[in-house]
């Protein structure tokens, strides 16, 4: 009799493909789910233990219930030994059945024990965990009580052409029949609150703690996120990655920060600026800088302040908001006559009183003037003009050109000598105009401010090394500084799409974006826009990473090794659906957003697929925003592309898979032969959109498919179809 092991699942110690075909083949798996949510520390049990000196020293615990580099504390009724601080956390090393040792970090030296200390001594996991499931298992060393019902948890990349990715949102009841967490809910002697807990769902094989991922990895939300009734607690959690969804830019122009900005400019946001806006730009570029002391009285030559004066000793001027510091130097004219002993012509200088209200002196510093009598409109004008003062954006700049400065007034653009910009900032982000020194000329007089003047520079944005145009690379930027995404985060494929240089239509490597951003977005969405430019997209993965999909046509799998066939289709469970939102045959692009204007400054010719439009007999019209983008060549190939896709009929198949398809991803190819009724596929390569995880382990999956749409030709994806018109071999051709 052969000795082969014909239940694998009952013995295996690793979770792959070749198992879960296996167990799929013959109905029967050892797949398991398993949930762990944040606790306080105080209701972890306490496990009496006894130290043994020794160099390391060891702890015995009965039972020991602790693993390898698990954080754990240590309390007292007396004294520890004296290497050990009580409430601290220790890391456990070499467990055995009933003691370890211990070090102060995860793989630091093991600690010596000089004495057993005195009293009864306790140890207990650093961080409190309640781990249940939907039946008793253990895991590893680890048991997870039968108390509650694993919840539906799926993840999917959002919709083609809509930068939006939906997090999963969970709910979780653990039966609390008996009170065992009754101490840590109000009332409890533990309760610490739970908005912001984690929660962790996990699905793997029996009791194979290495075979274990992590499905869901959250927090509880702040709204509904904790409630309970008399049988059960209940938890509503987040997706961590929820966090992308937060705004920027949020550093606003603020009257605390410039208290002689103008009041157009106060509760802007600070312009966030990425790329180079130095190249292909209209000749007086198109970057605004903004005014900060657009309100401040020295900014304007010979203008006169209307001011009321109330005679005494000193004389009262009255002048809401009037922003003069103490010792400016002023002039003051009249109608009638100026209170005595006041002189029009004359110097004098500011005593700052209240922002409504000042009095003058005849030198700085000097004793207010008191004044009597007078009659008719007065006025105070400043005499000491100084620079206007110009924020470009809220961060440092990789290059400001100094001699392409450029004032906008009446529609009309005047070039600012650059002698006249001066006490540029070490960041590039900041400059200021000299005023009437006789270097620029507006309309043949000296240049003076004026309340609608606008300055447009040219300049480059952040400093990325050699990726400063590179749209992958500016979308992770903005991801980890707007969105506190640590670098480990990221899937190593951003940087394959970094360097991608071929082809042509895809290398974006080649690829120049800018971004000139100040109205406040989310960061997810913006981030995912820059990549939809360009075709790709990025989403969760079953690594917890953020990863790229490519909707690239040449990186689609032509001949995929999974397959999917009837048997791993739930029965009942299969839906197919025209993907009609993303159909069209002819498009234009729009691109190159210029922040002066406000509107993006370029746009394509229209370009159409005949064949599809003869198909379906009529044309089907789509605008493409492609605003980051600003080469002519590389914004028609993306909307040739497109419509290489969408020209197509791509179809949306939605289904429970078997467990056999455990392992995939999104972005994975399936090779689909399946034949339910009317729906019939025959070895269809097809694109996971989303998939689900649930405790009876048939996954929901959505499906992608180009039964229609040929792709990596000439050796790939052509199935010959009558009525095929899309794909890497349609004609796109511009009108």
């Amino acid at each position: 009799m052969s000795s082969k092991d014909r239940r694998p699942h009952e013995t295996a110690t690793v979770l792959n493909q070749q198992l879960l075909d296996f167990s799929q083949d013959n109905l029967e798996n050892k797949l398991q789910m398993i949930v762990e949510i944040e606790r306080p520390q105080e209701e972890e049990p306490r496990h009496e233990c006894t130290f043994t000196t020794g160099t390391p020293g060891d702890v015995f615990a009965k039972y020991n219930p602790f693993i390898l580099y698990q954080a754990v504390i240590f309390e007292t009724t007396g004294t520890l030994p004296p290497e050990i601080t009580a409430g601290q956390t220790y890391y456990v090393r070499d467990p055995s059945e009933g003691n370890f040792q211990i070090s102060a970090t995860q793989l630091g030296a093991k600690i010596n024990l000089s004495t057993s200390g005195t009293g009864t001594h306790s140890v207990s996991s650093a961080t409190g965990v309640l781990r249940v499931s939907d039946r008793n298992i253990f895991v590893g060393e680890r048991f997870y009580e039968a108390r509650t019902k694993i919840p539906l948890i799926q993840r999917l990349v959002g919709e083609w052409l809509r930068p939006t990715i939906e997090f999963s949102s969970i709910k979780v009841a653990v039966s609390n029949v008996d009170g065992e967490y009754t101490g840590m809910l109000p009332g409890g002697d533990n309760y610490e609150g739970q908005i912001n807990n984690s929660v962790v769902i996990k699905l793997g094989l029996r009791d194979v703690e290495s075979t274990y991922f992590t499905v869901f990895d959250g927090f509880v939300t702040e709204t509904g996120g904790f409630t309970r009734d008399i049988t059960s607690i209940k938890y509503v959690a987040r997706d961590k990655f929820d966090r992308l969804d937060v705004k920027f830019p949020t550093n606003l122009f603020k009257h605390a920060d410039y208290p002689k900005i103008s009041d157009e400019v106060a509760g802007l946001a600070k312009p966030v600026i990425y790329g180079d806006y130095t190249a292909t730009v209209e000749t007086e570029g198109n970057v605004p800088a903004f005014i900060v002391n657009g309100r401040d009285p020295q900014s304007y030559y010979n203008k006169e302040l209307p001011v009321s004066i109330a005679n005494g000793s000193p004389g009262i001027f009255t002048l809401e908001n009037h922003l003069f510091d103490n010792d400016d130097k002023v002039h003051l004219t009249t109608d009638g006559t100026l209170p005595s002993p006041l002189n029009t012509g004359f110097d004098y200088f500011i005593v700052y009183l209240t922002a409504d209200t000042f009095a003058i002196t005849d030198t700085p510093g000097g004793v207010a003037i008191g004044t009597s009598g007078g009659s008719g409109q007065h006025n105070v004008v400043a005499q000491d003009l100084v620079n206007i003062q110009c924020l470009i954006s809220d961060h440092a700049l990789k290059d400001f050109q100094q001699s392409e400065v450029w004032l906008s007034r009446s529609e009309v653009f005047y070039r600012i000598d650059s002698s006249d910009i001066v006490n540029v900032n070490v960041d590039n982000n900041y400059f200021e105009v000299v005023q009437n020194s006789g270097n620029t000329l507006i309309e043949g007089a000296n240049y003076t401010y004026d309340s609608s003047d606008t300055f447009i520079v040219k300049v480059k944005g952040r400093d990325l090394g050699a990726y400063d145009d590179n749209i992958i690379w500016q979308a992770k930027h903005i991801l980890e500084t707007y969105a506190s995404v640590d670098p480990a985060e990221f899937n190593p494929n951003w940087t394959t799409y970094r360097d991608k240089a071929t082809p042509s239509q895809s290398a974006t490597a080649n690829i120049k974006s800018r971004v000139w951003l100040q109205e406040s977005q989310s960061v997810l969405e913006y981030s995912l826009s820059l990549l939809e430019q360009v075709r790709l997209e990025y989403f969760i993965s079953r690594d917890l990473d953020i990863k790229i999909n490519s909707l690239h046509l040449e990186d689609f799998d032509p001949d995929p090794t999974p397959r999917l066939r009837n048997f791993d289709v739930v029965e009942g469970s299969i839906s197919v659906a025209i993907d009609e939102r993303n159909n069209f045959n002819r498009a234009q692009g729009f691109s190159d957003f210029n922040p002066f204007l406000g509107e993006n400054f370029k746009k394509t010719g229209i370009f159409r697929n005949q064949a599809a439009i003869d198909q379906s007999g009529k044309e089907i019209f789509r605008s493409i925003e492609l605003p980051n983008l600003y080469v002519t060549t590389d914004v028609e190939n993306q909307i040739k592309e497109i419509l290489r896709i969408a020209s197509g009929t791509a179809e949306l198949i939605d289904f429970k898979s078997t467990a056999r398809h455990l392992l995939r991803d999104i972005g994975d190819f399936l090779k689909v032969s399946v034949e339910i009724g009317a729906t019939v596929y025959d070895n269809v390569p097809m694109m996971i959109r989303e998939i689900g995880y649930g405790s009876d382990l048939k996954l929901p999956m959505k499906l992608w498919s180009f039964q229609m749409i040929p792709f990596g030709n000439p050796s790939g994806w052509n199935p010959g179809y009558a009525g095929i018109v899309a794909g890497d071999t349609a004609t796109i051709s511009e009108e």
